[in-house]
């Protein structure tokens, strides 16, 4: 089987400027994905109100770190994969081709797929001219595949806030067992907060569901780059499908809700569409 990564950035700009995080999911059999703040040196307006990422804001969440400070980490992660995905791949590759190239990294890939572009097929939305279909946002795309925002949400938590390194058997494990301690939490605040460590019931009793969903107000040691006690979330997703998020927890743009989408999306077309050009690519 293929080592696969899902990649999203959010960017200071829309040429090749800085990423501000990187966000991605590898599946070699084992799912497991990783998340990263930077600081950078300065931030488009126009990017800003995408993402919300401020320069301060940014330099906490990262700690002071620069994609420098991790090139050597996830410029290994992305030279073993076999195939990098990303939607819109031309728009991430160009940022983080560039980045590695400021932390001399030579950037070679194996094979890629832009989701934005291999399913316009696939959703058929009418574009502009008659005669030819749009690109499908993401949020188009995962309508296609009927991914909707509460199973998005609900994976993306457990593969990027409980611990990751998680197989799908492992998060279906998890969301099936219902460890003595937890009986009396109801069983969608478990798939939200997603591995039962992170859910100390005694000190969550007097808490909304929609906060166990969240992880918000909860001992989250050892979960990284969990700020703020919510998920920021697309603005393109209606949010009165998604239980228990509150307005004031929905940013705008994450990278890793956008990896998690891309990855579902993939994994829907192969399952249930059985399309023979993507089996071939990522099952042989």
């Amino acid at each position: 089987m293929p080592y696969v990564l899902y990649f999203d950035t959010e960017t200071t700009s829309l040429i090749p400027g800085q990423i501000c995080q990187l966000s991605y999911i590898m599946d070699g059999g084992a799912v497991c994905a990783k998340n990263f703040f930077f600081t950078v040196d300065s931030m488009d307006p126009g990017a800003y109100r995408v993402h919300k990422l401020s320069p301060k804001k940014l330099k906490v969440l990262s700690g002071g770190k620069r994609f420098a400070d991790f090139a050597e980490e996830i410029h290994a992660d992305f030279f073993h994969a076999d195939i990098i995905v990303a939607h819109n791949f031309r728009f991430d590759y160009k940022f983080i081709a560039r980045e590695f190239e400021r932390a001399k990294k030579p950037f070679r890939y194996k094979e890629s797929l832009c989701t934005m572009k291999y399913f316009i097929p696939h959703c058929k939305l009418g574009g502009t001219n008659r005669n030819t279909y749009k690109f499908p946002t993401l949020f188009e795309l995962s309508e296609h595949f009927g991914i909707g925002a509460e199973e998005a949400a609900g994976f993306t938590t457990d593969i990027f806030f409980c611990g990751g390194d998680l197989s799908e058997t492992e998060t279906r494990r998890q969301r099936a067992e219902k460890p003595e301690e937890l009986k009396d939490v109801p069983e969608s605040a478990i798939r939200r907060g997603g591995a039962a460590k992170t859910v100390e019931t005694r000190k969550t009793r007097d808490i909304s569901e929609s906060t166990i969903r969240l992880g918000g107000d909860m001992n989250t040691d050892g979960i990284q780059d969990f700020p703020e006690n919510a998920i920021r979330l697309r603005n393109d997703i209606n949010t009165d499908e998604i239980q228990g998020f509150s307005e004031n927890s929905i940013g705008l743009h994450d990278a890793r809700y956008d990896a998690a989408l891309m990855y579902l999306c993939v994994k829907k077309a192969l399952k249930e569409e059985k399309d023979l050009k993507l089996l071939n690519r990522f099952t042989v």
